[in-house]
C-alpha cells in the first residue's frame, strides 16, 4: 500500500506563471525483523526524494525558473524587487511580497556561493591568470543620500590555442586595497597579468609565488594621450607600439601555438622592444620632457614597469598575452548587465536576460515522468512524479507566501 505525498511549486517562464504539482510516492519500507519478531521502528517509511530543480531552496513554493527570473530582472534588467512585485501583480494577477523575494535572494546567494568557490578553485588551478578591478556603485542603507563605490574583481584564465584554459569570475568587494586580491588569489602561483594598478607589485613583494605581466594596453593609451603636447615623439612611440601589435596579429592568423608565438616574437618583437627601451631612457635622461607633462607621465609609467612589460617576449613565455584587454572586455560587458549582491555575496558569473518572449499557446500540457530506484538502494519502489502545468496561472490565490 502506497500514499501520495503532494507539493505544490511555482514557477515563472517568460510570460506566464506556471503552477508544479509533484507527486511522490510514499511506501512502508519492511525492516528486518528483531529478536522478538517486531519490525524495528526506525525509519518504517521513505518518501522519494524531491527532484533537484524544485529542491533549490528546501521549503520554499518557488521552483528554479522563477528564482533565476528573479535574479536575472535584478541583477541584469536592474528591476529591483517592488517593481517586479508590481509586474507580476499587473500582468499575472500573481502578488508576491517582495520581503519573500529578498529571502528567496538570499537563499539562493548561499547556493551560488557554492558555484562561486568552484569556479574560484578551477581557474586558480591554472597557471596564468589575468586581473583586473573596477568601480561600482552601491546603495548602501547605512551610507544615507549618495551611493557608496565598492569595486568588481575580475580573474580571467586566457584561453590558449591548444584549447586549454577560459573562463571569468567576479569579485565584489567594498575595498580595492591589495589585501582583497590576495584573499581572491589565495595560494596560486604562476603568471598574473594586469594593469599598472600598485597593489599588484605588493601581492608579488609578499607571496612570492607571481611572476607579474604589464599591459601594453595601458602603455599604448597614456602615450595616444600625450599625442596633442608630445608631438613627433609620442607619436613615435604609438608607432612602435603598434608594430608590437602587428606581431600578435601575424601570430595570431597564423593560428601558432605558444611555442610558435614565441619564436615569432623572438625574431620580430624583441628588437621593437629594444628600440622603444633606448628611447625611454634617452628621453628621460635628456629631460626633453617635464615630469608632469602627460609625455613625461608615459614615459616614467613605462619604465617604471619594464621588466613586466618585456618579460612576455622572453623564452618560456609564449602563451602570455601581449595585454590584458580579455579581462577589461570581460567587466565592460558585465557592467551593462549585473549589479552587486544585496547580501555581501559574490555573484558567481555574469546572467543573461531572455532573448525573447514565448506567449502561452492556452493549452494545459501533462507531463509524466517514472522515476525509478536503483534496485540495489533502499525499497521504496517506484515513485511517480506528475507535473502538472497550468499556463497561465489565472486561478492562483492573490499571494504568494512560506
Amino acid at each position: 500500500m502506497s500514499e501520495a505525498n503532494q507539493t505544490s511549486k511555482i514557477t515563472y517562464v517568460p510570460g506566464y506563471f506556471e503552477r508544479l504539482i509533484i507527486r511522490r510516492a510514499v511506501r512502508a519500507v519492511k525492516m528486518p525483523a528483531g529478536a522478538e519478531g517486531v519490525l524495528l521502528p526506525e525509519n518504517p517509511v521513505v518518501t522519494a526524494e524531491m527532484p533537484a530543480e524544485y529542491r533549490v531552496i528546501p521549503g520554499a513554493i518557488a521552483a528554479a525558473g522563477l528564482l533565476a527570473w528573479l535574479i536575472v530582472s535584478k541583477y541584469c534588467d536592474h528591476l529591483p524587487f517592488y517593481r517586479q512585485q508590481q509586474i507580476f501583480k499587473r500582468q499575472h494577477q500573481v502578488n508576491i511580497d517582495r520581503n519573500l523575494m529578498c529571502h528567496w535572494m538570499k537563499r539562493c546567494c548561499v547556493v551560488l556561493g557554492i558555484l562561486y568557490e568552484a569556479m574560484r578553485a578551477e581557474l586558480l588551478s591554472g597557471n596564468y591568470l589575468q586581473i583586473d578591478e573596477t568601480f561600482i556603485k552601491l546603495l548602501d542603507p547605512d551610507t544615507k543620500g549618495k551611493a557608496k563605490q565598492s569595486h568588481f574583481w575580475v580573474i580571467r584564465r586566457p584561453p590558449q590555442p591548444n584549447g586549454e584554459g577560459g573562463g571569468v569570475l567576479f569579485h565584489f568587494d567594498p575595498g580595492r586595497n591589495h589585501e582583497v586580491a590576495l584573499e581572491l588569489l589565495g595560494d596560486y602561483r604562476g603568471a598574473l597579468q594586469c594593469d599598472g594598478y600598485n597593489a599588484y607589485p605588493v601581492i608579488d613583494r609578499k607571496t612570492g609565488r607571481v611572476t607579474l605581466f604589464f599591459c601594453w594596453a595601458h602603455v599604448r593609451r597614456k602615450f595616444v594621450e600625450s599625442l596633442e603636447f608630445g608631438g613627433p615623439a609620442a607619436a613615435w612611440y604609438v608607432a612602435e607600439i603598434q608594430r608590437l601589435y602587428r606581431v600578435e596579429t601575424q601570430a595570431r592568423e597564423s593560428g601558432l601555438d605558444a611555442s610558435g608565438r614565441e619564436r615569432l616574437r623572438e625574431e620580430l618583437s624583441r628588437p621593437v622592444l629594444k628600440r622603444i627601451k633606448e628611447r625611454l631612457d634617452r628621453d628621460r635622461a635628456a629631460e626633453l620632457f617635464l615630469p608632469s607633462s602627460s609625455l613625461g607621465r608615459a614615459i616614467n609609467y613605462t619604465l617604471e614597469r619594464w621588466a613586466g612589460l618585456e618579460r612576455y617576449a622572453e623564452s618560456g613565455w609564449g602563451h602570455i598575452e601581449i595585454d590584458n584587454n580579455g579581462v577589461e572586455n570581460a567587466i565592460c560587458f558585465s557592467r551593462r548587465l549585473t549589479a552587486p549582491s544585496p547580501y555581501g555575496q559574490p555573484l558567481a558569473g555574469c546572467l543573461r536576460p531572455h532573448r525573447g518572449l514565448r506567449l502561452p499557446d492556452g493549452h494545459r500540457q501533462e507531463k509524466l515522468a517514472l522515476h525509478r530506484a536503483s534496485e540495489g538502494g533502499a525499497a521504496f519502489g517506484d515513485p511517480l512524479h506528475d507535473h502538472r502545468k497550468l499556463s497561465p496561472l489565472r486561478d492562483q490565490p492573490a499571494r504568494v507566501s512560506l
